[in-house]
């Protein structure tokens, strides 16, 4: 494990440093299908815990619909619902997002652009956030013989300033998980997650997040 762990800070595009670190354990439950012709719908639940404050401290809800095209991959449009505990920070967001996958081989890569416009409590200013993945699996790699590994990088840039949340690089996450179907229609996915989050009114903060994702296709 811990060459692991060295490997994804080699990889991180954050400088290591000195950080304030946590434990996070991440359900996420998200279900998708076509409503008629391209048009489908979408929508993600998430719970997180935190091993520093021994408790659930945030709740997500993202409901979405999206266009599906034959080469051009999917176009969302959705909203999000958050609130967190610690803070009593609801917050508002709409975001876009394109999403499409390449086959090369046995080797498939998803690429997902998302764009966010933040409205948080007691901020009068719209925080504009970009946020930009990669994901590669292998079909010819598994893990006993119903898992298959993937690798995921995703970075995080505010265009703005908005409160407490600074224009630049605001955070990156790099995940190594495995994935197996439950059946038809569903999926499970397990992973580690290595967050660094940019402050810029308190410490850095370097979560390790343990990831647990059912997805259902309906």
């Amino acid at each position: 494990m811990k060459w692991l762990i060295k490997l994804i800070f080699i990889l991180s595009p954050v400088a290591v440093q000195a950080y304030e670190e946590d434990g996070n354990q991440w359900l996420s439950l998200t279900a998708q299908g076509i409503i008629q012709s391209n048009l489908g719908g979408y929508i993600e639940g998430q719970a997180r815990r935190s091993n520093r404050q021994e408790k659930v401290y945030e709740y997500l809800l993202r409901p979405a619909f999206y266009f599906k095209t034959e080469n051009s991959g999917s176009f969302f449009v959705g909203t999000l619902k958050r609130f967190d505990y610690k803070t009593e920070e609801n917050e508002n967001r709409q975001w876009i997002q394109w999403l499409k996958s390449y086959n090369l081989n046995s080797f498939k890569i998803t690429t997902r652009f998302r764009q966010e416009y933040r409205d948080l409590k007691s901020v009068d200013q719209i925080s504009h956030r970009s946020r930009l993945m990669l994901r590669g699996a292998s079909d010819e790699i598994s893990i006993g013989s119903h898992w298959k590994p993937f690798l995921a990088s995703e970075l995080f840039y505010n265009w703005n300033d908005a409160g407490s949340l600074k224009k630049g690089l605001q955070q990156s996450r790099n995940s190594i998980g495995a994935g197996t179907s439950l059946g038809s229609m569903v999926t499970l996915e397990a992973s580690y997650m290595l967050q660094i989050l940019n402050n810029s009114v308190k410490e850095d903060q370097l979560n390790h997040n343990l990831v647990l994702g059912f997805n259902f296709n309906i």
